[in-house]
Order: C-alpha cells, then sequence, then structure tokens
C-alpha cells in the first residue's frame, strides 16, 4: 500500500503543479493569467512530493503533511464546485484527485491500525 499511496501522492503534486503553470501560462477563456495559481499549485505540488521524502525518516509526520494540500484544495475547489458556471475542468478534477488521496491516506493509516492492533492482540 505504501508505494501506491507514494506513486499517487507524486502524481497529485505533479497535477498541482501542472495545473497552477496551465492557469498562469495558458489561462482557459474567460480568466486571466493567474501568479497565485502557479504560487499555490507550485506550493501544494511541493508539500506532497515532499511528504513523501518525509515518509522516509518519520512516517505519521510525512502523512500528516501529505493530507494537508490535499484538504486545502479540496476546500478551495470544492468551493468553486459550487458557482453555476464550474465545470469538470480544472475544479472537477482538482476536488476528484483531493478525495482519491484522502481516501487513500485514510485507507492507509486503518490498514496500519489494524497491523498494530493485530499484533497487540497476540
Amino acid at each position: 500500500m505504501t508505494k501506491v499511496t507514494n506513486s499517487v501522492l507524486i502524481a497529485y503534486g505533479i497535477l498541482c503543479i501542472g495545473l497552477g503553470v496551465q492557469a498562469f501560462a495558458f489561462p482557459i477563456a474567460p480568466h486571466k493569467s493567474s501568479m497565485m495559481s502557479i504560487l499555490a499549485g507550485g506550493l501544494l505540488g511541493v508539500l506532497s512530493i515532499g511528504s513523501v521524502y518525509l515518509w522516509t525518516s518519520n512516517p505519521r509526520m510525512g502523512r500528516i503533511l501529505a493530507i494537508v494540500p490535499a484538504v486545502l484544495a479540496l476546500g478551495k475547489f470544492g468551493s468553486d464546485m459550487t458557482k453555476p458556471d464550474a465545470g469538470f475542468y480544472p475544479a472537477g478534477l482538482m476536488v476528484a484527485a483531493s478525495v482519491v488521496v484522502i481516501v487513500m491516506l485514510g485507507m492507509g493509516h486503518m490498514m496500519a491500525n489494524k497491523d498494530k492492533g493485530a499484533g497487540a492482540a497476540q
């Protein structure tokens, strides 16, 4: 599960960075080029990818750091989805990706706790 979760986190980080660059360099009409998008997307992406590397030395802190960008993106893009002119791209894509990351981190947490519980019961 760890390799899959790490792969998903790296892909999520690349997606965040890519969408931030896209919003800055190639904005979708009627939106304008946004410096804030590239900064926020870059920060979320770096945090997500950095959490994979932090996990190697401190697994708990790595996974806590991993959930922060997913929850932040879910909050921002989830509120964008409530607007009447919201489409799937990019808000729906980020909501779906954030939910996948949060669910995977939750499943990993539950599986780790199940393993700890099984070892203690013996």
